[in-house]
C-alpha cells in the first residue's frame, strides 16, 4: 500500500463554493389541482443554462422585485422523538416528529403584488400598479392564503453564473412582522411563508439547480448527435452534428474512421473544427483513399472533467481524389 499525503489526494474544489450574491422572488396564488408542480418541475431552461423567465410568467409566477440586503434566511424546524428502553443508555429507535420549511424575505418595492403578499390577499385580481383609487381591503376573518413560491439565489464567478432554488408547492404565512415608517430607511414588507405539503401533487419543497457554473462543473457528457458524413474532393469528409446538450461545458472532438472491416483512430492532424455552434458541429477529416468507403463516429471529450460520449455510426461515404 503506497501512502498518500493529504496535499495530493485532497480533491477540494473551491469553484464549487456557491454564495447567492443575488437572487429573485416569484410567487403565484396556489390553485389546486390547476397549479400542482410535478417533481420535475424546474424554474431553468429545459438545457439548464438559464432561468426560463418567459416560462415563469406564462405560469403565472410574479417577480417580487427588490429585496433587503438581508436576502433570504431559510428555517428548517426539524425534530425527532426518541425511545429510550432499560436495558441502555442509548435510544433504540427515533422517528421523525416535525419535518417543515420556511423562509424571510423583506420585499422593499411599493408594488400591488408585495402588498398583496404582504396583507395576505390574492395575487389574482390585484389592483394595478398606480391605479386610481387604489385599496388593499382585508376581510373581517383573516384567511391564510396559500401561495407557489420561489426563490433563486444567484452566484457570479469570472463572469459565468450559476443558481439555485427553492421552491414551495404550497407555502402559507406563518407570522406577521410590522412595518417601520421613519425619514431614514426603505419601507420593508416583511413575509415568512411556511411550506406545507400539496395535496394534489403531494410535493411540499423541491430544489434545484442551474446555470451554465452548474452546468460545467461536472457530470456526464451528453450524447453526441449521429454525424451526417458527406465526401469532398482531395480524399477529405466532412462530419456535421449535434454537440453534446448536456454536461460539462466546451468539449474536444476525436475522429474514429472504419474502413474495410478496420476502425482506428483518426490522427488530430487530420481532424479540423470547420465551424461550430451550441446547435451543430462541422469537422473535417482528411488523409482518406481515393476509392475507399468510410463511416465515421465522433467522440466528445468535456474540457472540464474528461467525461466522454461517442455518436452512432455515421452513413456510408467514398472517399475521391
Amino acid at each position: 500500500m503506497t501512502d498518500v499525503l493529504w496535499a495530493a489526494g485532497n480533491t477540494t474544489n473551491y469553484n464549487r463554493i456557491f454564495k447567492a450574491q443575488f437572487g429573485s422572488v416569484f410567487a403565484r396564488d396556489y390553485g389546486n389541482a390547476a397549479t400542482a408542480l410535478l417533481p420535475t418541475f424546474t424554474p431553468f431552461t429545459s438545457d439548464g443554462l438559464a432561468i426560463d423567465f418567459a416560462r415563469l410568467a406564462t405560469l403565472g409566477f410574479i417577480n417580487l422585485g427588490s429585496c433587503s440586503s438581508n436576502g433570504i434566511k431559510f428555517n428548517p424546524k426539524f425534530t425527532t422523538s426518541e425511545v429510550d428502553v432499560w436495558q441502555t443508555r442509548m435510544p433504540v429507535r427515533s422517528d421523525v416528529e416535525t419535518d417543515q420549511d420556511s423562509l424571510t424575505v423583506e420585499f422593499m418595492e411599493a408594488t400591488a403584488a408585495v402588498d398583496a403578499i404582504y396583507n395576505d390577499t390574492p395575487l389574482t385580481g390585484r389592483p394595478a400598479d398606480g391605479s386610481i383609487g387604489y385599496n388593499i381591503v382585508k376581510a373581517g376573518v383573516t384567511p391564510l392564503f396559500p401561495r407557489q413560491i420561489i426563490v433563486i439565489g444567484v452566484d457570479q464567478q469570472a463572469g459565468v453564473e450559476e443558481y439555485s432554488a427553492v421552491t414551495y408547492a404550497m407555502a402559507k404565512r406563518d407570522k406577521a412582522t410590522g412595518q417601520s415608517w421613519d425619514p431614514k430607511n426603505p419601507v420593508m414588507s416583511a413575509y415568512d411563508p411556511v411550506s406545507y405539503i400539496d395535496p394534489f401533487s403531494g410535493l411540499a419543497r423541491i430544489f434545484s439547480r442551474g446555470g451554465p457554473g452548474w452546468v460545467n462543473s461536472g457530470g456526464t457528457t451528453g450524447a453526441v448527435g449521429t454525424p451526417v458524413a458527406a465526401a469532398q474532393s482531395g480524399d477529405k469528409a466532412t462530419l456535421t452534428f449535434t454537440p453534446p446538450q448536456t454536461g460539462s461545458g466546451a468539449y474536444t472532438y476525436t475522429v474514429q474512421e472504419t474502413t474495410g472491416g478496420n476502425t482506428t483512430a483518426v490522427s488530430s492532424g487530420n481532424v479540423t473544427v470547420t465551424s461550430s455552434s451550441s446547435n451543430s458541429v462541422v469537422l473535417t477529416v482528411s488523409g482518406l483513399t481515393t476509392g475507399s468507403a468510410y463511416t465515421f463516429t465522433v467522440t466528445a471529450t468535456s474540457t472540464t472533467n474528461g467525461s466522454a460520449a461517442t455518436s452512432a455510426p455515421s452513413n456510408s461515404i467514398t472517399a475521391t481524389s
